[in-house]
């Protein structure tokens, strides 16, 4: 039975991910990329991903009526760990709150969440690393780039930092246990990777841009 999709977890990275393109002027880029070849199947997968992604999280420990209800508490924990404001996450969803005020198990699940936030190093954990590839994985370009592209885009292009002696290795290890589709998945469209990261500056000051490679979409 194949998986059923999560209209709320692909719309936060909807919205998340449309505005990112806004922001870095990108989104011309992303129209550009959906005529590349595979390009629903790469979508396809994404959008499995992402309806599937609960990883730390804490619904599964809380009571919920329906599937919907649970949808609804698996995306709030989502966005109060790994959104941008956690206080604006709470007024977000203060009915949520509000109806559940009384829930001893979803208030500690809350109060652990934010606590975990607040101390945690800038250093991506692996439910960080799995959001960070959701969010860029067709929005953010990653499935156009090799690992040590992707790579060098998290750090340089989105200010993450990965805790491993290989990132690349590490996000091919993660990137298969979630079942994303790339460009590396269709060998006989694509020679190499369709998508360049490339760094330009110095120092501290060090930027990211993702250029198309020319011809990269078909076999050498």
């Amino acid at each position: 039975m194949p998986e059923l999709r999560s209209p709320l977890k692909e719309r936060h990275f909807h919205l998340v991910g449309v505005t990112f393109l806004f922001q870095s002027g990108y989104l011309g880029f992303f129209l550009e990329q959906k005529l590349l070849p595979h390009y629903p199947e790469i979508l396809g997968s994404w959008q499995l991903a992402v309806s599937v992604f609960d990883i730390g999280t804490p619904t599964k420990k809380l009571a919920a009526a329906s599937s919907a209800e649970r949808d609804e508490l698996d995306l709030f924990f989502i966005e109060l760990k790994h959104g941008e404001d956690p206080a604006s996450i709470l007024k977000k969803y203060a009915s949520l709150l509000q109806a559940r005020a009384n829930d001893s198990a979803f208030m500690d699940a809350v109060a652990k969440t934010v606590k975990a936030r607040q101390e945690r190093r800038p250093v991506l954990d692996e439910a960080d690393l799995v959001y960070k590839l959701l969010e860029g994985w067709v929005y953010g370009f990653l499935w156009g780039l090799t690992n040590p592209d992707r790579a060098t885009l998290l750090e340089h292009g989105y200010g993450v930092e990965i805790k491993s002696k290989d990132a690349p290795a590490l996000i091919k290890k993660t990137v298969e246990r979630h079942n994303l589709i790339g460009w590396s998945d269709f060998p006989q469209s694509y020679g190499r990777s369709p998508f360049i990261a490339r760094l330009w500056g110095q120092g501290e000051q060090k930027q990211c841009q993702i250029l198309l490679r020319s011809g990269g979409q078909n076999p050498d």
